[in-house]
Protein backbone atom coordinates (compact mmCIF):
# COMPACT_ATOMS: atom_id res chain seq x y z
CA UNK A 1 0.00 0.00 0.00
CA UNK A 2 1.25 3.45 -0.86
CA UNK A 3 0.64 5.99 1.90
CA UNK A 4 -0.03 9.64 1.27
CA UNK A 5 3.09 11.54 2.36
CA UNK A 6 1.78 15.01 3.10
CA UNK A 7 -0.79 15.62 5.83
CA UNK A 8 -2.42 18.64 7.37
CA UNK A 9 -1.89 18.89 11.15
CA UNK A 10 -4.98 19.00 13.31
CA UNK A 11 -6.16 21.66 15.73
CA UNK A 12 -5.41 24.66 13.51
CA UNK A 13 -7.29 27.69 14.83
CA UNK A 14 -8.91 28.34 11.45
CA UNK A 15 -10.28 24.80 11.28
CA UNK A 16 -11.84 24.74 14.72
CA UNK A 17 -11.71 22.35 17.62
CA UNK A 18 -12.08 19.14 15.63
CA UNK A 19 -9.38 16.79 16.94
CA UNK A 20 -9.02 14.85 13.70
CA UNK A 21 -5.52 13.38 13.37
CA UNK A 22 -5.51 14.27 9.67
CA UNK A 23 -7.86 16.42 7.62
CA UNK A 24 -6.24 16.39 4.22
CA UNK A 25 -3.56 14.46 2.35
CA UNK A 26 -1.86 14.92 -1.00
CA UNK A 27 -0.01 12.70 -3.47
CA UNK A 28 1.95 13.92 -6.51
CA UNK A 29 2.08 11.10 -9.05
CA UNK A 30 5.15 11.51 -11.29
CA UNK A 31 5.68 9.48 -14.49
CA UNK A 32 7.24 6.04 -14.02
CA UNK A 33 8.45 3.26 -16.32
CA UNK A 34 6.07 0.71 -14.82
CA UNK A 35 2.44 0.66 -13.78
CA UNK A 36 1.71 1.66 -10.19
CA UNK A 37 -1.21 1.15 -7.81
CA UNK A 38 -2.45 3.17 -4.86
CA UNK A 39 -4.70 1.33 -2.37
CA UNK A 40 -7.05 3.55 -0.40
CA UNK A 41 -6.65 2.89 3.32
CA UNK A 42 -9.72 0.87 4.36
CA UNK A 43 -9.75 2.52 7.79
CA UNK A 44 -10.23 5.92 6.18
CA UNK A 45 -12.31 4.95 3.18
CA UNK A 46 -15.74 5.75 4.56
CA UNK A 47 -15.04 9.27 5.75
CA UNK A 48 -12.96 10.78 2.95
CA UNK A 49 -13.54 12.26 -0.47
CA UNK A 50 -10.86 11.94 -3.16
CA UNK A 51 -10.04 14.36 -5.98
CA UNK A 52 -7.91 13.02 -8.83
CA UNK A 53 -6.35 15.17 -11.54
CA UNK A 54 -4.73 13.03 -14.25
CA UNK A 55 -2.38 15.15 -16.38
CA UNK A 56 -0.72 12.40 -18.48
CA UNK A 57 -1.33 8.78 -19.41
CA UNK A 58 -4.14 6.40 -18.55
CA UNK A 59 -5.38 4.55 -15.52
CA UNK A 60 -8.37 3.00 -13.78
CA UNK A 61 -10.02 3.71 -10.45
CA UNK A 62 -11.54 0.69 -8.75
CA UNK A 63 -14.73 1.69 -6.99
CA UNK A 64 -16.98 -0.10 -4.53
CA UNK A 65 -19.31 -0.86 -7.43
CA UNK A 66 -17.36 -1.16 -10.67
CA UNK A 67 -14.45 0.69 -12.22
CA UNK A 68 -13.81 4.12 -13.72
CA UNK A 69 -11.55 4.33 -16.77
CA UNK A 70 -9.29 7.39 -16.76
CA UNK A 71 -7.54 9.08 -19.69
CA UNK A 72 -5.62 12.34 -19.36
CA UNK A 73 -6.49 15.07 -19.06
CA UNK A 74 -9.33 14.29 -16.66
CA UNK A 75 -10.65 15.23 -13.24
CA UNK A 76 -12.51 12.80 -10.97
CA UNK A 77 -14.28 13.39 -7.67
CA UNK A 78 -15.01 10.33 -5.53
CA UNK A 79 -17.29 10.84 -2.48
CA UNK A 80 -16.64 9.02 0.82
CA UNK A 81 -16.74 5.25 0.66
CA UNK A 82 -16.47 5.20 -3.14
CA UNK A 83 -12.77 4.67 -3.93
CA UNK A 84 -10.91 1.42 -3.29
CA UNK A 85 -7.77 1.79 -5.37
CA UNK A 86 -6.14 3.65 -8.27
CA UNK A 87 -3.90 2.11 -10.92
CA UNK A 88 -1.84 4.22 -13.34
CA UNK A 89 -0.25 2.79 -16.45
CA UNK A 90 3.41 3.46 -17.21
CA UNK A 91 3.92 7.15 -17.93
CA UNK A 92 0.84 8.22 -16.02
CA UNK A 93 1.06 11.39 -13.96
CA UNK A 94 -1.15 13.64 -11.91
CA UNK A 95 -2.28 14.54 -8.41
CA UNK A 96 -4.57 13.01 -5.81
CA UNK A 97 -6.11 14.75 -2.80
CA UNK A 98 -7.87 13.11 0.13
CA UNK A 99 -10.13 15.31 2.26
CA UNK A 100 -12.10 14.55 5.41
CA UNK A 101 -15.82 15.33 5.42
CA UNK A 102 -15.34 18.26 7.79
CA UNK A 103 -12.93 19.91 5.38
CA UNK A 104 -15.22 19.30 2.38
CA UNK A 105 -18.15 20.82 4.26
CA UNK A 106 -16.15 23.92 5.15
CA UNK A 107 -14.87 24.26 1.58
CA UNK A 108 -18.37 24.18 0.14
CA UNK A 109 -19.85 26.43 2.81
CA UNK A 110 -17.13 29.05 2.22
CA UNK A 111 -18.44 29.79 -1.29
CA UNK A 112 -21.31 32.04 -2.29
CA UNK A 113 -22.50 28.99 -4.25
CA UNK A 114 -22.52 26.80 -1.15
CA UNK A 115 -25.60 24.76 -2.11
CA UNK A 116 -24.21 23.99 -5.56
CA UNK A 117 -20.79 22.96 -4.26
CA UNK A 118 -22.32 20.79 -1.54
CA UNK A 119 -24.41 18.96 -4.13
CA UNK A 120 -21.32 18.52 -6.31
CA UNK A 121 -19.34 17.11 -3.36
CA UNK A 122 -21.98 14.43 -2.79
CA UNK A 123 -21.73 13.06 -6.35
CA UNK A 124 -19.38 10.78 -8.23
CA UNK A 125 -18.07 12.98 -11.03
CA UNK A 126 -15.73 12.36 -13.95
CA UNK A 127 -14.70 15.22 -16.24
CA UNK A 128 -13.17 13.70 -19.38
CA UNK A 129 -10.57 14.99 -21.87
CA UNK A 130 -13.07 16.94 -23.99
CA UNK A 131 -14.31 19.04 -21.07
CA UNK A 132 -10.82 19.26 -19.51
CA UNK A 133 -9.00 20.80 -22.49
CA UNK A 134 -8.42 24.08 -20.66
CA UNK A 135 -9.13 22.96 -17.12
CA UNK A 136 -5.95 20.92 -16.79
CA UNK A 137 -3.67 23.96 -16.95
CA UNK A 138 -5.95 25.87 -14.59
CA UNK A 139 -6.16 23.12 -11.98
CA UNK A 140 -2.57 21.91 -11.97
CA UNK A 141 -1.34 24.98 -9.98
CA UNK A 142 -4.19 24.48 -7.50
CA UNK A 143 -3.21 20.89 -6.73
CA UNK A 144 0.46 21.88 -6.52
CA UNK A 145 -0.39 24.72 -4.14
CA UNK A 146 -2.30 22.34 -1.84
CA UNK A 147 0.70 20.01 -1.70
CA UNK A 148 2.94 22.97 -0.90
CA UNK A 149 0.69 24.14 1.95
CA UNK A 150 0.52 20.65 3.43
CA UNK A 151 4.30 20.33 3.36
CA UNK A 152 4.79 23.82 4.78
CA UNK A 153 2.25 23.42 7.60
CA UNK A 154 2.65 27.11 8.37
CA UNK A 155 0.22 29.42 10.12
CA UNK A 156 -3.04 29.63 8.20
CA UNK A 157 -2.29 26.54 6.08
CA UNK A 158 -5.64 24.96 6.95
CA UNK A 159 -7.61 28.00 5.82
CA UNK A 160 -5.68 28.13 2.55
CA UNK A 161 -6.27 24.42 1.97
CA UNK A 162 -10.02 24.99 2.45
CA UNK A 163 -9.93 27.79 -0.12
CA UNK A 164 -8.11 25.64 -2.68
CA UNK A 165 -10.51 22.75 -2.13
CA UNK A 166 -13.37 25.18 -2.76
CA UNK A 167 -11.72 26.07 -6.07
CA UNK A 168 -11.56 22.40 -7.06
CA UNK A 169 -15.26 21.95 -6.26
CA UNK A 170 -16.10 25.09 -8.21
CA UNK A 171 -14.28 23.79 -11.29
CA UNK A 172 -16.14 20.50 -10.99
CA UNK A 173 -19.41 22.43 -10.87
CA UNK A 174 -18.51 24.54 -13.90
CA UNK A 175 -17.36 21.62 -16.06
CA UNK A 176 -20.08 19.10 -15.17
CA UNK A 177 -23.37 18.81 -17.07
CA UNK A 178 -25.52 18.44 -13.94
CA UNK A 179 -27.64 21.14 -12.35
CA UNK A 180 -26.63 21.09 -8.70
CA UNK A 181 -28.33 24.45 -8.07
CA UNK A 182 -31.72 22.72 -8.23
CA UNK A 183 -33.11 22.63 -4.68
CA UNK A 184 -33.16 19.20 -3.09
CA UNK A 185 -35.31 20.10 -0.09
CA UNK A 186 -35.34 18.12 3.13
CA UNK A 187 -37.52 15.29 1.83
CA UNK A 188 -36.93 11.73 3.09
CA UNK A 189 -33.52 10.65 1.85
CA UNK A 190 -32.40 14.24 1.31
CA UNK A 191 -28.74 15.07 0.88
CA UNK A 192 -28.53 16.75 4.30
CA UNK A 193 -30.00 13.78 6.13
CA UNK A 194 -27.99 11.20 4.19
CA UNK A 195 -24.76 13.08 4.95
CA UNK A 196 -25.81 13.26 8.59
CA UNK A 197 -26.28 9.48 8.72
CA UNK A 198 -22.84 9.02 7.19
CA UNK A 199 -21.19 11.23 9.79
CA UNK A 200 -23.16 9.56 12.59
CA UNK A 201 -21.82 6.20 11.42
CA UNK A 202 -18.29 7.52 11.77
CA UNK A 203 -18.65 9.31 15.12
CA UNK A 204 -21.59 7.91 17.13
CA UNK A 205 -19.19 6.31 19.64
CA UNK A 206 -17.72 9.75 20.35
CA UNK A 207 -21.06 11.13 21.61
CA UNK A 208 -20.84 14.32 19.55
CA UNK A 209 -23.27 17.13 20.45
CA UNK A 210 -25.66 18.10 17.65
CA UNK A 211 -23.88 21.44 17.29
CA UNK A 212 -20.75 19.59 16.21
CA UNK A 213 -22.62 17.44 13.70
CA UNK A 214 -24.16 20.59 12.21
CA UNK A 215 -20.80 22.34 12.06
CA UNK A 216 -19.19 19.35 10.36
CA UNK A 217 -21.98 19.22 7.79
CA UNK A 218 -21.81 22.97 7.16
CA UNK A 219 -25.47 23.58 8.10
CA UNK A 220 -27.27 25.22 10.99
CA UNK A 221 -28.68 23.16 13.85
CA UNK A 222 -32.17 24.27 12.83
CA UNK A 223 -31.61 23.00 9.26
CA UNK A 224 -30.28 19.68 10.52
CA UNK A 225 -33.21 19.29 12.91
CA UNK A 226 -35.71 20.02 10.13
CA UNK A 227 -34.04 17.53 7.78
CA UNK A 228 -34.05 14.84 10.46
CA UNK A 229 -37.69 15.43 11.40
CA UNK A 230 -38.82 15.20 7.77
CA UNK A 231 -36.69 12.17 6.96
CA UNK A 232 -36.84 10.13 10.19
CA UNK A 233 -39.72 11.63 12.15
CA UNK A 234 -37.44 12.50 15.05
CA UNK A 235 -34.62 14.90 15.89
CA UNK A 236 -30.95 14.30 15.09
CA UNK A 237 -30.08 13.47 18.70
CA UNK A 238 -32.61 10.64 18.67
CA UNK A 239 -31.08 9.34 15.42
CA UNK A 240 -27.57 9.33 16.93
CA UNK A 241 -28.85 7.69 20.12
CA UNK A 242 -30.68 4.99 18.16
CA UNK A 243 -27.47 4.12 16.29
CA UNK A 244 -25.60 3.91 19.61
CA UNK A 245 -28.38 1.78 21.11
CA UNK A 246 -28.36 -0.52 18.10
CA UNK A 247 -24.63 -1.13 18.51
CA UNK A 248 -25.07 -1.71 22.25
CA UNK A 249 -27.73 -4.38 21.67
CA UNK A 250 -25.59 -6.19 19.11
CA UNK A 251 -22.57 -6.25 21.42
CA UNK A 252 -24.60 -7.41 24.40
CA UNK A 253 -26.06 -10.23 22.32
CA UNK A 254 -22.91 -11.36 20.54
CA UNK A 255 -19.90 -10.31 22.61
CA UNK A 256 -18.66 -12.21 25.71
CA UNK A 257 -17.10 -9.00 27.11
CA UNK A 258 -18.31 -7.68 30.47
CA UNK A 259 -20.84 -4.84 30.41
CA UNK A 260 -18.20 -2.43 31.69
CA UNK A 261 -15.92 -3.10 28.70
CA UNK A 262 -18.80 -2.79 26.27
CA UNK A 263 -19.68 0.56 27.83
CA UNK A 264 -16.10 1.76 27.47
CA UNK A 265 -15.95 0.58 23.84
CA UNK A 266 -19.06 2.62 23.08
CA UNK A 267 -17.56 5.79 24.50
CA UNK A 268 -19.35 5.97 27.86
CA UNK A 269 -17.32 7.46 30.68
CA UNK A 270 -18.43 4.78 33.15
CA UNK A 271 -20.74 1.78 33.49
CA UNK A 272 -23.35 3.72 35.45
CA UNK A 273 -23.76 6.21 32.61
CA UNK A 274 -24.19 3.35 30.13
CA UNK A 275 -26.71 1.64 32.42
CA UNK A 276 -28.82 4.79 32.68
CA UNK A 277 -28.72 5.37 28.92
CA UNK A 278 -29.67 1.79 28.07
CA UNK A 279 -32.44 1.53 30.67
CA UNK A 280 -33.94 4.86 29.60
CA UNK A 281 -34.38 3.55 26.05
CA UNK A 282 -34.95 -0.18 26.58
CA UNK A 283 -36.69 -0.22 29.95
CA UNK A 284 -34.18 -2.61 31.55
CA UNK A 285 -30.44 -2.41 32.38
CA UNK A 286 -27.95 -3.87 29.89
CA UNK A 287 -27.11 -6.81 32.17
CA UNK A 288 -30.77 -7.79 32.43
CA UNK A 289 -31.19 -7.38 28.69
CA UNK A 290 -28.27 -9.75 28.02
CA UNK A 291 -29.64 -12.38 30.43
CA UNK A 292 -33.09 -12.19 28.83
CA UNK A 293 -31.64 -12.61 25.32
CA UNK A 294 -29.59 -15.63 26.43
CA UNK A 295 -32.61 -17.20 28.14
CA UNK A 296 -34.76 -16.74 25.03
CA UNK A 297 -32.01 -18.23 22.86
CA UNK A 298 -31.80 -21.23 25.21
CA UNK A 299 -35.54 -21.85 25.00
CA UNK A 300 -35.40 -21.70 21.21
CA UNK A 301 -32.54 -24.24 21.16
CA UNK A 302 -34.58 -26.63 23.30
CA UNK A 303 -37.57 -26.21 21.01
CA UNK A 304 -35.54 -26.86 17.88
CA UNK A 305 -33.78 -29.89 19.38
CA UNK A 306 -37.16 -31.51 19.99
CA UNK A 307 -37.98 -31.44 16.29
CA UNK A 308 -37.99 -34.85 14.56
Amino acid sequence: MVAYPHSLPDAHPDIGETPLPTLMESESMVPALAAREWVIDAARRQGRSHALLLTAGKGVATLRHGQLALRAPCLAWLPPGMALSLRLEAGGAGYMLSAAEELVSRASAASQHAAALRNVADRLLHIGPDEMAAGRDMLRPVFEAVSHELRLAAKGAAGIAVAYLSIVLTHLWRMSDIDPEAPTGDRPGSVVFQRFLRVVELHFREHWPISRYARTLGVTERRLHAASMRSAGCGPLAVAHERLLQEARVRLQQSPLPVAQIAYGLGFRDTAHFNRFFKRHMGIPPGSYRRRVLEEAGREDLTYSAWP
